[in-house]
């Protein structure tokens, strides 16, 4: 079994690329979100869940063991702006377990923050209802800023580290860009008791328009988001052909992010000290071996 695995909501999708006016061009089809599998309807005229204040809920079947949902969301409109209030109701996503019990939102960060099972987790029902705020959960693209505890559809990319515009010159030593959405937020929920079947997932809308565009569901036993500071890594090309050739080495990462790749001297530490030259640096090794990298994933 895949560690994530996306569902197809197309029997359920009732709205197209229109519904999101400002923006038409959004991501549908098979995509890759930070790393992450997701399958957006690719009809343009029928790709997303669409609700609003007069809409029904909607039940999503999940029917499935798992530690957690991922859903790609968007807010389609917001007074935000204008004085609006944070944290106002746009749905609850009621999320039903097999065996289950009644929890109070359990763990709902989307790689930010964690809140809920404070109490302990499931205690006597059989749903896990988590109120779903604007500027939180789940945020309007261009209205609003970024949401508390839900991400952005792309993670951090790095900046072209041999060209660039000179306005650059200081981004550039920061290596990477900031992260960004092409068209959703994902919004990640952990399932406080792993071992009870996912049955389905219910949402209810309180008045805002939103979206619903991908659902994938978690079996892996770790937070799909990074949430852990860079480590560093050794790079020993093992292959002598490719460690003699000229540095050029790039490491990219799946579900996270890698800095620029550095090459590291030819010789150990005590070589270096015990240098008659010791002191003064020594020759850059224009090899691709050994190298460093730092890794946040």
């Amino acid at each position: 079994m895949a560690d994530y695995q996306p569902l197809d909501l197309s029997s359920l999708c009732n709205a197209g690329l229109e519904v999101l006016a400002e923006k038409t061009n959004a991501p549908i089809g098979e995509q890759s979100f930070r790393g992450l599998p997701f399958r957006v309807n690719e009809d343009p005229s029928n790709c997303f869940i669409a609700f609003d204040g007069a809409s029904d809920s909607v039940t999503i079947p999940i029917n499935s063991s798992a530690t957690g949902l991922i859903l790609a969301h968007r807010l389609l409109e917001s007074d935000l702006m204008e004085g609006g209030p944070l944290g106002k109701p746009v749905a609850d996503y009621v999320f039903r377990l097999a065996d289950g019990g009644l929890a109070d939102g359990g763990l709902a960060d989307g790689g930010l923050a964690g809140r809920g099972l404070a109490d302990g987790g499931l205690a006597g029902g059989e749903e896990v209802r988590v109120p779903i705020r604007e500027r939180f959960e789940i945020a309007h693209i261009s209205l609003g800023g970024k949401p508390f505890v839900a991400l952005p559809d792309h993670g951090q990319t790095r900046m072209r580290r041999y060209e660039g515009h000179w306005s650059d010159m200081g981004r550039r030593q920061t290596e990477v860009t900031g992260d960004y959405s092409k068209g959703y937020f994902l919004w990640a929920w952990r399932n406080p008791h792993p071992d009870r079947e996912i049955e389905s997932l219910e949402v209810v809308p309180k008045g805002p328009r939103f979206i619903i565009a991908g659902l994938t569901v978690s079996h892996a036993n770790e937070h799909p988001f990074v949430r852990q500071g860079k480590r560093e890594a050794r790079l020993t090309l093992s292959d002598p052909e490719d460690a003699e050739k000229p540095f050029d080495l790039r490491v990219d990462v799946d579900r996270g992010i890698a800095s620029y790749v550095h090459p590291l001297p030819e010789a150990s530490a005590d070589d270096f000290v015990g240098d008659d030259f010791a002191g003064w640096g020594e020759t850059q090794n224009p090899k691709s071996s050994p190298a460093y990298v730092e890794v946040a994933a």
